[in-house]
C-alpha cells in the first residue's frame, strides 16, 4: 500500500514539474485563432450555399487543414 501512495504522490509531483517547463509558441496560438475563423467562415458559406451540413463540415474542414498548413489558394 506503501509503494502504491508512494507512486501516485510520484507521478503527480513529476507531472507538475514536467508542466511547468512547458512553452506556449504564440505564433501557433494566432495561427490556430487565425484558422478557426477560416474554418467557421467556409462552414458558414458552403451552408448559406445550399451544401449539407456534412458537405459543410467537408469543405470547413479542408479550410482550416490548408490554413493550418499555410496553403495559400489566391
Amino acid at each position: 500500500m506503501k509503494k502504491l501512495f508512494f507512486s501516485a504522490v510520484a507521478l503527480i509531483a513529476f507531472s507538475s514539474v514536467s508542466m511547468a517547463e512547458t512553452k506556449i509558441d504564440e505564433s501557433k496560438e494566432v495561427a490556430e485563432n487565425r484558422c478557426k475563423s477560416v474554418f467557421s467562415a467556409a462552414l458558414n458559406n458552403a451552408l448559406a450555399a445550399g451544401y449539407t451540413a456534412d458537405q459543410s463540415w467537408a469543405i470547413a474542414s479542408f479550410s482550416y487543414d490548408l490554413c493550418d498548413k499555410n496553403v495559400r489558394l489566391f
